[in-house]
């Protein structure tokens, strides 16, 4: 894709570490993936490993988000 290597290697690992989806978001800056997971801790390590520097997970119970059960 044209995400750029480092990306690339980021979605690779987040979804080798159990990410059920992974993209590249942002301006077209670079350096920022989104990862769906069910599992936060093993992807988050599989992430570190690949170079990640921070992270910013998201509480589904926060004011704001709303989830949406599409099917069974």
């Amino acid at each position: 894709g044209g995400s750029g290597e480092v990306n690339e290697v980021l979605i690779r690992a987040a979804l080798e570490g159990g990410a059920l989806a992974a993209k590249l978001a942002g301006a077209g800056g670079g350096g920022i993936i989104l990862a769906l997971t069910h599992e936060p801790d093993r992807t988050m390590e599989a992430l570190r490993a690949a170079g990640a520097e921070s992270f910013h997970p998201l509480d589904p119970h926060a004011p704001g988000v709303t989830m949406k059960k599409l099917c069974e």
